[in-house]
């Protein structure tokens, strides 16, 4: 699932279904998109390159950003994921509470 793309020289997020210029994205996209990130282990990133440009100046600014952290993000997600699911087995021991929290 591709997250970031360029198409036309201009930078997009993805996201369900629509494509937004990353100079129009809200904070709630982005946390959409974090959602989905952390969500999904087939996320895919077009990385700006000189085969792929992004005229607007602006525009390759945001998206070079978006980029550098949403990679990050989805590099370090599993490491996330196991610091989360370890303080919760934490807080479930200490507290002897039946959960699951294998979706975690």
């Amino acid at each position: 699932m591709k997250v970031l793309k360029i198409e036309n020289n201009e930078g997009y997020l993805e996201l369900n279904d629509n494509s937004i210029k990353v100079t129009q994205v809200t904070k709630e996209n982005i946390f959409d998109v974090l959602k989905l990130i952390y969500n999904n282990d087939q996320i895919e990133f077009d990385e700006l390159t000189e085969d792929s440009p992004i005229n607007n100046e602006a525009q390759r600014i945001v998206y070079d950003n978006m980029y550098e952290y949403l990679t990050k993000f989805n590099e370090e997600k599993q490491k996330l994921k196991d610091e989360v699911r370890s303080e919760f087995e934490d807080v479930i021991n200490k507290y002897k509470l039946n959960i699951d929290i294998s979706h975690i």
